[in-house]
Order: structure tokens, then C-alpha cells, then sequence
């Protein structure tokens, strides 16, 4: 196995645990650990293909809270998607 930089110098740092939960444990220790999401990121999500309007979506979501209907997120699908596609194609400027 071989390595080679254009740099002068290279960190390497190997984490061995017994675990991978303690592997992940000590990586965490030296990167910093992401704090826990707020509540609502683990509830239920929302979405469908498009919205035409926001006055859309907001009719959408009053249903949803007048039918009783759970929903934490309403999920607002992007503009990036092809008209009359349902692929996730990109499209940059």
C-alpha cells in the first residue's frame, strides 16, 4: 500500500475502538458533535410533487389540521424539477 501527497505534511489519525460505536464515539470527541434535532425533524413529513402557489400549499395544510391530520412538516418540493417530469433532474441557471 502506498501514499503520496504534494504536501509537507499529512495528519493521520486512526481511530481504533473495539466497537464501531466507539469509534464513532472517540472521531465525535475530536470533531465536535452535532447537537439532537428539535422534535418536529422526527415527525411525520409532508410533500408531494409541486405546489403551485403558496396560497396552494397553505390550503393544503389547513386541510390537513381540519381533518385532523398529523403533520409536522410540510415539505415544499424544489424548482429544480423538469415541468411535467417526475425525475430529479438538475437545472443550473
Amino acid at each position: 500500500m502506498g501514499l503520496s501527497i504534494a504536501d509537507t505534511a499529512l495528519d493521520i489519525i486512526l481511530f481504533a475502538a473495539e466497537t464501531p460505536k466507539e469509534r464513532l464515539r472517540d472521531y465525535t470527541a475530536l470533531t465536535g458533535r452535532a447537537p439532537r434535532p428539535d422534535p418536529w425533524a422526527f415527525g411525520y413529513w409532508m410533500g408531494r410533487c409541486r405546489y403551485h402557489s403558496n396560497v396552494e400549499m397553505l390550503d393544503v395544510a389547513r386541510e390537513m389540521r381540519h381533518q385532523k391530520i398529523p403533520a409536522d412538516v410540510l415539505h415544499c418540493d424544489p424548482d429544480w424539477l423538469i415541468v411535467d417530469r417526475l425525475n430529479t433532474d438538475f437545472i443550473w441557471n
